[in-house]
């Protein structure tokens, strides 16, 4: 659910917060299972409509608020699964409780209605185990093998854990990496992905790899996504502020005026040599066509769009918090010389990096080799 925090009213995130809260205090006190949600344990029960939460769906008319939180359910429930304990509280053919990469449900189709309906028939009473016989006269061969590998704690109930993780464990980004990957399905599959979603992960990789400080990648990534908080998107979360530019007053500030078409951000991208680049940058529509172009410019040329966009955005929030604006010609100065400093100290890290240590090698047939320690200075050929 954390996924979708930054897409979400002010209002909706204490609630996610509270949820998330119960669900790490499920985890610390419930022993070896460390469960996501227990349906026997009142701390982490949630009731929406008169119905499990996880199993809740959006009807006509519902708030913006619940949409989200179903929104990051949705999520939530792409890497579920149940680990049993007794198997009194699992549905065999409607949770997930099989480990496997898919659906984690049965792909045999159910049969009659005598078939056994919950995990709890499959396991023989007396002995504990499961009931070979009935699994595999019920299952076909590929649900049979893996439900007889599945352990059985008859000690707990039936908890629900991350499937993602090896130790089950709930992590924003393993269900980013989850949701990053069943978005790219569907939309092989023609599940109608946007164009920003297509290809998006080549263009994720090259800006965690490109060539600026990490604060500046991060800030650039939500410059991607919108989430900046210039005035017009704090306004379309329902502030009412004012949304005029702080440096012209006379536009709308979103991130396309304050970044590439102010007046006063004209006069920084022309000092710095750029005026050509800004005018490709000031026509696009969208991120994901400004980024595609941004991360195709060449090694130094990136570093010094990344800090001229880093830097605008600090000197922004400066003149919001009452500090007075810079002269255009400081800024420029600065901006030259963070690129110059940083490429500088990156090009000597990476030769550093790039050189080879001499392993140790046998000698060839005859020779003898003596280790011993020692130091060489090759300016003037002395040693000791």
């Amino acid at each position: 659910m954390g996924l979708y925090l930054a897409k979400m009213p002010m209002q909706v995130r204490p609630t996610l917060y509270q949820q998330a809260s119960a669900i790490h205090e499920a985890q610390a006190h419930t022993p070896k299972l460390c469960p996501l949600r227990d349906r026997n344990q009142n701390v982490t029960q949630t009731q929406y409509s008169g119905c499990d939460v996880l199993e809740a769906t959006p009807t006509a008319g519902i708030s913006y608020t619940w949409r989200s939180i179903l929104k990051g359910i949705h999520t939530l429930k792409l890497g579920l699964i149940w680990r049993v304990g007794v198997g009194r509280t699992i549905k065999i053919w409607e949770d997930p409780w099989i480990p496997r990469d898919s659906t984690r449900k049965p792909i045999t189709p159910r049969g009659n209605s005598n078939y056994p309906s919950l995990v709890s028939d499959l396991i023989a009473p007396l002995c504990g185990v499961w009931d070979e016989h009935l699994i595999r006269h019920v299952f076909w061969e590929e649900d049979a093998d893996l439900i007889l590998k599945i352990p059985i704690h008859l000690a707990f109930s039936d908890v629900v854990a991350w499937h993602p993780d090896p130790k089950w464990l709930f992590s924003v980004k393993s269900a980013y990496h989850l949701t990053a990957a069943n978005e790219e399905k569907e939309s092989t599959n023609g599940g109608g992905g946007s164009a920003s979603e297509l290809g998006g992960q080549i263009l994720w990789n090259k800006l965690w790899n490109s060539c600026v400080p990490n604060k500046t990648k991060h800030f650039l990534w939500r410059l991607a996504h919108n989430t900046i908080a210039v005035r017009m998107n704090l306004r379309y979360k329902g502030m009412d502020i004012d949304s005029n530019c702080l440096f012209c007053s006379c536009k709308f500030e979103d991130t396309g005026h304050l970044l590439f078409k102010c007046k006063q951000v004209r006069q920084l991208w022309r000092g710095l040599g750029m005026e050509e680049e800004r005018l490709v940058f000031s026509t696009k529509t969208n991120a994901h066509d400004v980024f595609e172009i941004l991360l195709n410019m060449n090694y130094g040329k990136l570093a010094l769009v990344a800090f001229l966009l880093w830097n605008r955005w600090l000197q922004r929030n400066k003149v919001r918090d009452g500090e007075s604006l810079r002269p255009v010609e400081d800024l420029i100065f600065s901006v030259r010389n963070q690129t110059s400093s940083f490429l500088e100290t990156s090009e000597k890290t990476n030769s550093r990096s790039s050189r080879l240590l001499t392993m140790w090698q046998k000698p060839k047939m005859g020779w003898i080799k003596i280790n011993s320690d020692g130091s060489f200075i090759a300016e003037s050929n002395s040693g000791g």
